[in-house]
């Protein structure tokens, strides 16, 4: 069973049993007007990633957003598999990104010569997201989820040179 919890008003950390682990990786789900997921976690998180979304009340079907802070395995290699659960949805990711999302062969090469064919086990097939459903950003960008709550993208190179951090109104959060 998948545990959740809201950690600030309208905002919801799932824990994503990342490498089948409990509480060793999450992400957010905030629950506004219109809905973004923050991360997705590796495919062999999706299935809890959906548990989660349910049992806090929304239909996956309902996720307009999923933003990824970076595109490294253990926070977006399930982005190709949960967008097929959520067909509204787009993936917004940093504008560098984008295309390895789209076509993930390098990252998942590079993965694999880094952490081993064991580590890709426990990451799952990294399903390619279709291009039509990218929203790649830019510094300073605005997405607006309900007159309380607007995300502003960042950009914030640091652990990725890639990163993207979210600042949310309502609870004045960072990602």
């Amino acid at each position: 069973m998948v545990d959740i919890k809201e950690v600030a008003e309208n905002i919801f950390l799932i824990d994503n049993q990342l490498y089948s682990i409990p509480n060793w990786g999450s992400v957010y789900l905030i629950n506004e007007e219109r809905k973004a997921l923050v991360d997705t976690g590796p495919t062999t998180s999706v299935n809890s990633v959906l548990d989660g979304i349910r049992k806090i009340g929304v239909k996956p079907e309902d996720i307009n957003y999923i933003i990824i802070t970076h595109i490294h395995l253990d926070h977006a290699g399930g982005a190709g598999a949960l967008i097929k659960n959520t067909p509204q949805a787009e993936v917004v990711v940093h504008q560098k990104s984008a295309k390895h999302l789209v076509n993930p062969e390098r990252l998942v090469d590079s993965f694999v010569a880094t952490m081993g064919e064991h580590m890709m086990a426990k990451i799952g097939p990294v399903v390619p997201v279709e291009k039509e459903r990218m929203k790649p950003v830019q510094d300073g960008e605005i997405i607006v989820l309900s007159d309380a709550q607007k995300l502003r993208l960042l950009d914030m190179p640091g652990h990725a040179a890639h990163q993207l951090c979210i600042h949310e109104s309502r609870n004045n959060g960072i990602f």
